[in-house]
């Protein structure tokens, strides 16, 4: 039985992570499981930290990402929510605070998951004045000056392009996470994205046709699929990109970050990689330190 001070709890957009903290941030033991769109029964975090805690012995849960209560979310610009504006629930054995979303009015819009990364960043380099790039299924880029969030914008483009490849005559994606993108194709086609956005529709249908009709291999046309997509999402996304110091968050073996990354280098941006499980627990024990 591990006896945890406290649990930091991230709802992602995939998966669920818990770790069981010691003090301000001693990590006892970790857990996670995947989570499917739309998936709101705490259920799932309960019976990962079911031998976390006893009646006698509470641990109580900060968590993060959570769209499963009517909170009210704070509005940009603003900095990452504290801990004192959680909503408090007591679920014996585990008081549970729960950290509200951050929203924009216009373009209507919301952080969700990415904030506690915001969190966590800040907290890590507090100075920091550039853009927070957050590629997975959805893409946030998320300008932050002055300690506090200034904007945001999204994009569907992990979803997109998870989407595109499910379709007859467009190329699989690959099932072993580690496989490299094919630089060159990718490279070539986010130009092509960013010159001709408008294209973007044909373009795919090409790779469609050329898939179908000459077997032609399969790595060059995802990495051209993944490629359009990314260079139309840098095209509209131009204003948060260009001349900044621009951070990209890796999750896991998700290709789309070095994707990403390699795009924005090829557009002579300024950037560089970044963990995002680290962020994510670093937010979570910063938040909750900066009450104590």
């Amino acid at each position: 039985m591990i006896t945890p001070d406290w649990i930091a709890a991230d709802w992602g957009q995939s998966q669920l992570q818990v770790w069981a903290i010691q003090g301000t941030d001693t990590v006892l033991a970790s857990a996670s499981t995947p989570l499917t769109p739309g998936h709101s029964d705490l259920s799932a975090m309960w019976t990962l930290i079911a031998d976390w805690a006893t009646l006698a012995s509470p641990a109580p849960v900060l968590l993060s990402g959570y769209d499963g209560t009517d909170m009210k979310p704070l509005s940009v610009p603003c900095p990452p929510p504290s801990a004192a504006q959680a909503h408090t629930a007591d679920l014996p054995p585990h008081p549970l605070q729960m950290l509200p979303d951050v929203i924009q009015d216009s373009p209507l819009d919301r952080l969700g998951s990415a904030l506690i990364r915001v969190t966590g960043f800040l907290a890590q380099e507090p100075d920091f004045e550039g853009i927070l790039c957050l590629p997975g299924a959805l893409t946030r880029w998320v300008h932050l000056s002055a300690g506090e969030i200034v904007s945001f914008r999204s994009f569907v483009a992990g979803d997109l392009i998870a989407a595109l490849t499910q379709m007859p005559g467009l190329p699989p994606m690959p099932q072993d996470p580690d496989t490299d993108p094919d630089q060159p194709n990718l490279l070539e086609a986010v130009r092509d994205g960013m010159a001709k956005p408008a294209l973007l529709a044909a373009r795919l249908a090409g790779i469609s046709a050329e898939h179908s009709l000459n077997h032609s291999a399969q790595a060059p046309q995802r990495a051209r699929l993944t490629g359009l997509v990314i260079g139309a999402e840098l095209s509209a996304a131009r204003a948060y990109w260009l001349g900044q110091d621009v951070a990209v968050v890796q999750e896991g073996h998700d290709p789309l970050a070095p994707a990403y990354l390699a795009a924005l280098r090829d557009q002579s941006a300024m950037a560089r990689p970044v963990d995002g499980q680290v962020l994510a627990l670093r937010g979570l024990c910063a938040t909750r330190n900066a009450a104590s």
